[in-house]
């Protein structure tokens, strides 16, 4: 089974609704509102996909991102790789939609795609297909590294 989705979102209503499209695509989701209860779940799980908000009750999506980083990446091995993270902000400053943002250097240093609001769901649901897919795509790239570290080990 793939890992959950963490989704970070303080509306109801647009939880509700990024819920409802994850778990149509046979996702399972995590829902937290804030920075801390997001920081929880990244220290007892590893999510396939963050999607998250912009502002949050007790802090920003960056604050969110960097733990993940911290907690996930930080002192693994060479290759490994971030998570996929989407970004869902209201008055988007950045002139993308599912792409890569090219203004803000701590989302373009996390590989972080931004999605203006109101979400367009056929967009979002082709954009977390494709974080997904990547996503897998990296871990079994990691694994197979892995692997080979540990025969490569074991042979000498």
């Amino acid at each position: 089974m793939s890992a959950p989705i963490l989704l970070i979102e303080p509306s109801p209503w647009v939880a509700s609704l990024v819920r409802s499209v994850l778990e149509r695509l046979r996702c399972r989701v995590i829902h937290a509102t804030t920075v801390a209860q997001a920081t929880s779940v990244l220290e007892s799980r590893k999510p396939g996909l963050l999607v998250l908000s912009h502002n949050l009750p007790d802090g920003q999506a960056q604050d969110v991102v960097q733990a993940a980083h911290s907690i996930h990446v930080h002192g693994q091995a060479p290759g490994s790789t971030l998570m996929p993270v989407i970004l869902t902000m209201t008055d988007c400053p950045y002139d993308v939609d599912g792409g890569p943002a090219k203004h803000a250097p701590w989302i373009q240093a996390h590989g972080v795609v931004v999605v203006c609001k109101p979400i367009q769901i056929p967009r979002f649901e082709a954009l977390v297909r494709r974080c997904l897919a990547s996503s897998q795509a990296n871990a079994l790239e990691a694994l197979e590294a892995s692997q080979h570290r540990a025969s490569w080990a074991a042979a000498s």
